[in-house]
Parts: structure tokens; sequence; C-alpha cells
């Protein structure tokens, strides 16, 4: 025992005691200091709060460095107490995922939030403050917190940052910068029109979310009452915000009148901007924004917008020029089969137009699939590409044809990856972080994991050929066994009335009156058809582990069960996995949910190979990521593996097993059933551990898996 710790008690020994083994694996130095500093630590903290700390302690160390965490220890303790207390306010990390999942109830496509010194968006993430301590109570300041994420979110969907502003200012395109910007920078106080601008703006994005939100701004109420502000100087400011004129007479007056009622777009903002800078334009140091209203930066958002363009121009390109090709290639099967078509693609094909800005060639059936218009072919658009159209559209006006004449030429190629041999630096879209569960500190490690979303790249092979032609019989099996499953007929008992009288019922209600009790309602049945709904998500371990006979095996599964899916009708994706340590966590894809069963996801699974390590944790966690966004009413998610969960770094034995272990419990938590298929001899000694003793099955020879992977399936499912 040191002499550190002679001093405390006995209880207080053994906390610190217990989270010695847990800190020193991790930072010998950071142990160190906790020890030398663990008496002061416990006189402000309690042994059963110490545990605690401790663990905010080891989140800040992997977040923040050894130097970040250092300066908690010298704290004694107090930043823990007044969290506690709730005088540090509210901070973001505790309800950043209640606040994302607020976001992404708004919105298909939520920006990223994050945290920052004051509110702000470019589009492509809403900056949040760190901490909001203005009402005291958590719960008031959790109201604000949401406020300041509509209001942010409110400017995104209104189109607040890009008005249309005509003459000169509309000269100075988005590629370049922001024409709202040229138009502030025109004044002789550009800070005061930008200001001004967003007064104008937050009014009327307030009064939308109001009757939107009418729940939230009765909250507000009283939380942002008169009488709560601070700055009694400000109020008024406060008011117009909100949506509410409380000012009639003098100087505000006139501001006031400006403001509410607000206009119904941008650009009648825009037109009042110049009367209001005349008035307000000797009082400018009064005119100070309420800190929930954020910042504008136009600028920023301008680039943003102009990147996301530019990746979406990109992957539009990439897929209608895959597309093109596998149509092309189609057509010309056709003719060695003797059929005279024109091929796609080909000199017989219509160019768009050159001087045409917007697409004349994307067109919509009598069915709303979409379709693009080549001479005499119309090639029509899968739902992956169909969705990329639309957004385009939804942001541009149209499809431009650029974009088609760029995939029929051929321009626009695949991205490249570029690692380091450690962190992935591409696209900071293609990542995700993910905790990472510390069984021995009983908590996370925050942002751990750095996954990655990587292409698999079709091969063309006669490996789907083959499967198909050798396994013909299973494989007609397979498809008659899927099609009994699409609609099954079911009985629902007990029913007011129905097809016909419920045997098992009457007899119970017999049985109850002779035992003089009330008997039971419902004595009929109610024949119906259980149309299925049902989502899939296929993970295969990609580990180096599978090379070889396992990994052959595994792919002729997967050609034999999407044949069968595509009788089955449910909705289903494939991914793979494997890596190299917390920061490569690689992710593959090789089917989304709602792209068709096509050519080049048959050459993906056969491109299926082995690559590194088995970090389970963080590709389980994705996965159940992509199934909790689906609405289907049964989801499963089903892990295909040889082995064990193990990397390279420390992640092995029982460190990799409960945060597999815990993976699944998440994904459970989130209503998705989790189940696995190993063909590990060995796997009896932990995967009980990790999937419970029900969500596992383990196959003795991997030669079985073509046939036992779809009636796995079927069991689950049905």
């Amino acid at each position: 025992m040191t002499a550190q710790l002679i001093i405390l008690d006995d209880e207080a020994k053994s906390a610190v005691e217990s989270q010695i083994k847990i800190v020193w694996p991790i930072s010998h130095s950071l142990c160190g200091n906790l020890v030398a500093q663990a008496a002061k630590i416990l006189r402000c903290l309690s042994p059963a709060q110490f545990e605690d700390w401790t663990r905010e302690l080891l989140a800040c160390y992997e977040k923040e460095g050894l130097k970040r965490a250092n300066a908690m220890i010298a704290s004694g303790g107090h930043d823990h107490i007044c969290m506690a207390a709730g005088e540090r306010g509210l901070e973001l990390a505790e309800i950043k995922g209640l606040l994302e999942y607020f976001l992404a109830a708004l919105t298909r496509n939520p920006p990223v939030i994050l945290a920052g010194d004051v509110a702000t968006t470019d589009t492509a993430e809403i900056i949040l403050p760190q901490v909001i301590n203005q009402a005291g109570e958590r719960e008031r300041n959790l109201v604000l917190y949401k406020l300041v994420l509509l209001i942010q979110w409110g400017y995104l969907k209104n189109s607040t940052l890009f008005p249309i502003i005509p003459d000169t200012a509309s000269a100075q395109t988005d590629n370049e910068g922001s024409a709202l910007a040229a138009l502030c920078a025109g004044k002789d106080n550009p800070a005061l029109a930008l200001t001004l601008y967003q007064l104008l703006e937050t009014a009327r994005v307030s009064t939308l979310l109001r009757e939107l939100f009418p729940g939230l701004f009765h909250q507000l109420e009283d939380i942002i009452a008169p009488e709560r502000i601070k700055d009694q100087h400000a109020a008024w400011l406060y008011d117009l915000c909100l949506g509410r004129k409380t000012v009639t007479s003098g100087k505000y007056g006139k501001v006031a009148r400006l403001v509410i009622p607000p206009g119904k777009s941008p650009e009648d903002s825009v037109a009042r901007l110049n009367d209001l800078y005349q008035i307000t334009e000797t009082m400018a140091d009064e005119i100070r924004l309420p800190w929930f209203a954020g910042v504008l930066r136009p600028n920023d958002a301008a680039r943003a917008r102009k990147m996301r363009r530019e990746k979406t121009e990109k992957k539009f390109i990439n897929l209608l020029a895959c597309r093109l090709a596998a149509a092309a290639n189609q057509e010309g099967q056709d003719e060695e089969e003797g059929e005279a078509n024109t091929p796609i693609g080909g000199d017989s094909a219509i160019m768009p137009p050159e001087n045409s800005s917007k697409s004349s060639s994307l067109e919509s059936d009598a069915n709303g699939n979409r379709y693009l218009n080549l001479g005499n072919k119309k090639l029509i658009l899968d739902l992956e590409l169909s969705a990329i159209a639309r957004e385009i559209e939804s942001d541009l006006g149209g499809v431009p044809q650029s974009y088609i004449s760029g995939a029929m030429s051929g321009v626009g190629g695949v991205p490249q990856w570029e690692d380091d041999g450690g962190e992935y630096r591409g696209n900071k879209d293609d990542v995700a972080d993910y905790d990472e569960w510390d069984y021995r500190r009983r908590g996370f490690r925050r942002d751990w994991c750095r996954l990655v979303k990587r292409e698999l790249r079709p091969v063309c092979s006669n490996l789907v050929r083959n499967t198909l032609e050798n396994k013909r019989g299973l494989l007609i099996r397979l498809r008659k066994s899927f099609e009994a499953m699409r609609a099954q007929e079911k009985w629902q008992r007990r029913q007011n009335d129905g097809d016909e009288i419920d045997l098992e019922a009457v007899i119970e209600a017999r049985a109850d009156l002779a035992a003089r009790l009330q008997p039971r309602d419902g004595m009929y049945r109610r024949n119906l058809r259980d149309e299925r709904d049902t989502e899939a998500l296929f993970l295969i371990d990609m580990s180096s582990s599978t090379e070889g006979w396992v990994g052959q095996i595994i792919r002729e599964s997967l050609i034999l069960l999407v044949e069968a899916m595509e009788c089955l009708g449910d909705t289903y994706s494939i991914y793979g996995f494997s890596g190299m340590r917390r920061l490569r966590c690689d992710f593959f894809h090789i089917k989304h949910p709602l792209e068709p069963c096509s050519e080049d996801v048959r050459n993906r699974i056969a491109a299926i190979s082995p690559m590194e390590y088995t970090r389970m944790g963080p590709a389980i966690r994705h996965a159940s990521s992509i199934l909790a966004e689906s609405e289907a009413r049964h989801r499963v998610l089903f892990i295909i593996s040889d082995g064990k969960p193990e990397d390279y770094d420390d992640y092995k034995g029982e460190y990799a097993i409960q945060d597999t272990r815990h993976a699944l419990i998440e994904a459970k938590s989130a209503g998705i059933y989790p189940f696995c298929v190993t063909v590990d001899r060995e796997a009896s000694s932990y995967i009980a551990r990790m999937y419970g003793e029900v969500n596992y099955a383990i196959i003795s020879e991997c030669a079985h898996l073509p046939e036992k992977i779809p009636e796995i399936y079927r069991s689950l499912t049905s």
C-alpha cells in the first residue's frame, strides 16, 4: 500500500484499489497521478461517487489527452460535485443522442450535431453550445437546447442562408461565395446588416416553429419570461426573435413594426432590410440578438453547399455510368442471342444538348418510375439512383445536362481511398465514430472506434454462374420454401365475430361457467393473411481467417440466399466487415436495403475476400444504426462469422467478447433481433456469452452453410 493511501479508511481504500485495476492498463502516468491525489479527491467525493468520477476521467483522457485529464484530477472532484448539483448547467454531451433522434424525426438527411461556443450551421453541420445554463433545472435547459436546435434547423428548412437576391448580389454565384454575404458587404456596417437580416429571419422562423411546436413554445413563455432576462435592455429583442411584438412606440417600436408580423420568405426579409438598416444605423450597439438565435455564417454555408453538390454530382455520374455500362452489356448479350436492339450508350444514343442547363431527359412514367430518355431507349432508374436524382432536383430544380453528359462520356471516376496506415483521413461523410464497451470500468470508451464505409468493387467471375448451375436442385427447393413464406394464413382467436366458432374459447367458457366464474368474451376466430413486414441485414465476416474453403462457402451461401430472397420479397441488405486497429474498422457495401439485386450485387458477393482482423463491435453498432432507420415490424441482424472477435491491438479475449455482447444488447434494445451463424468448432466456449442461449447456431461443417443459412432465416422470420 502506497503512502498516499494509508491515510484513507477501508471503504475509501477499496474504492481506489478497484479503480487502479481499471486505469493502470490504460495509462500508467494517469494512474500514478490519480493515486497521488486520491486522498484529496475523496475529501470531496464519496467512495460511491469516486467510481463515476473515474469513468468521467477516463473518458476525458481518451477524448482530450493526458494534460486535460490531469487537470481534472487537480480539480479534486469539485467539477463532478458541481455537475451533480446542476451548477454547471446541462452539457450537450449528455443529451446529444436525444437531440439527434429529435432532428432525425424532422428531416430525412439530418445534419451532424457538434459542440461549439455558439449556435450556427453550415448546412452540413449544426453547432450547438457545449453547455446551456440559462434556466437552472435540467429539464428547462433541455427545452432551451431544443429551441436552439429548432431555430438552426428552421434556418435550413426555410432557406434563410440562401435568399434569392436580385441585381448585383445575385451575380456572385454560390460556387464563389454567398450572395447574402455580398449584399451585406455593400453596406457601411456589414455586421449590422447581417444581424438585422438574421433578426427578420429569426422572427419568421420562430413564427413558423410556433405553429409546429405549440407545446414547446408554451414552456418557453415561462423559461424566457421578461423578468428572467438578465439584460432587460435587450428584452424587446428576445420578444421579436420569438415572433412576439411587445413594443409599439419609440425607436424600438419602429423596428418592431418592420419585423412583426414577419414576411413569408427570405426574399421578404431582404426587401425589408434597407428600411430596417436606415432606422437602426445609429443604434448599432443596441442591436444584440439573444444567445439562442446563434449566428449566421453565409460564406461557410455556401462552401458546404458547394462541397455537397460536388459530392452528389460525382456520385450520380458514377452510378449512372455503371447503370449505362450494365445496360450496354445486356444489349450486347441480347444481340449475341439474335435480338436486334439499339444499344444503350453507343453511337446511336442521343446526347443531351450542351446548351441546356437543366435536364429534359429525366422523366416519370404513370407508375412514378424515373427513367432517362436515350434516343429510342428508356433507362429506368433504380431506387438508389432515383433518390439521388430527387435530391439534386430539390436542390437545383432539375438534374443538369452536364451530369448526364458526364456519365455518358465516362467521366467521374470512382472515388479513391487514402489511408496513412492508421486513422482514415478521407471524406468525413464516409466515416462514423462509435463507442466501445470496457467491461473493466463498466462504461464506454467514447468515440473510440472509427468505422470507414467502403465500396466493395464488383469482380467478373464464374463463381455466380457455377454456383447457380451446381446447386440448381438446392436453389429450386429454397425458392419453393421462400415462396411459401410470402403470405401465410393465421387465425386470430377470441373475436366477438369472425369466420367460425373458436372451439377452444367455447370450451374455456363452459369451464368458467362450471366453476361459477364470469366467462371471457370472444367465441369466434377470424382468418387473417399475415403480410410480411421484415427487413434483414446480413453482416459478413471478411477477416483473414475466412481465407480458403470457408470464404468460398460463404460466398456460395450468399449467392443462393439472394436468389431465394428475391422470391420472398423481404427488404434486405448485405455488408462485410474487417479492419486493422480501432481507427480503421472497415465496413464494406455489398447491397443497400433498397438496392435491387443486380449483376453488380452478385459480382460484389463474388468479390468478398479475406481482409484483416475481426473487430465486431463497431460493425454491429453501424449495422444496427442502418436497421434502426427501417420502419419494418421485424428487423433481423444476421451475422455470419467463422470465429471469435479479435483485433491487432488489445481487442481480444474477454474484452472483445464483452464489447461484442454489449453491442448486441444495444441492438436488442433498439428492437433488432441479432442472430449469429458460425463455423468455428470451438465457438461453444465463448459464443453463448456473446449471443445468449438461443441467438446463435454453430455449423460444424461449413459445406452445410448454403443449405443451413436460408433454413435458419426462414425459421427466424416465419
